[in-house]
């Protein structure tokens, strides 16, 4: 036999070992912190819709949408113009490169807000996942904040 001291029989008691492992199965979907603990696995599912820069809300009419992929590119619209750029990620941390868009040159509200916009998806070195929400952030100042879309 493999190994079973004289006279006992194999039995079919689960050993420990294989009850944590069964159990640590059953409880994978729960550790919903994503991407292996920081999330960024969720980021890249979702489109996100800006809900607050720098904590207040967009102007009303003026859709600004952000994408990122796992490959390091991102894009989105402000409005009715795309932008587009690329990222560097580490754990938690961002590295933005450059960022472009198709934005005309214009002298109003909107036009101001999507720059300001730009300038700090620029600047953002640090992002947070909780309740579906996304926060940016630069030097330690949340930023940024969006919703996930459907």
């Amino acid at each position: 036999m493999l190994g079973y001291p004289p006279g006992r029989k194999p039995t079919t008691a689960v050993r420990p070992t294989a009850l944590l492992f069964v159990l640590s199965l059953a409880l994978l979907p729960a550790c919903r912190l994503l991407g292996g603990g920081d999330g960024w696995r969720e980021v890249t599912r979702h489109a996100w819709r800006l809900t607050s820069i720098e904590g207040r809300a967009p102007l009303p009419g003026v859709l600004i949408r952000l994408e990122l992929d796992d490959g390091g590119r991102l894009f989105g619209s402000l409005g009715a113009s795309p932008y587009f750029g690329t990222y560097e990620r580490s754990g938690r941390t961002l590295r933005m490169g450059k960022i472009g868009s198709a934005l005309p040159p214009r002298a109003s509200e909107g036009a101001r807000q999507e720059e300001r916009y730009l300038a700090l998806l620029g600047e953002s070195d640090a992002f947070a996942l909780a309740d579906e929400r996304l926060v940016l952030s630069r030097r330690g100042v949340e930023s940024l904040e969006f919703v996930a879309e459907p």
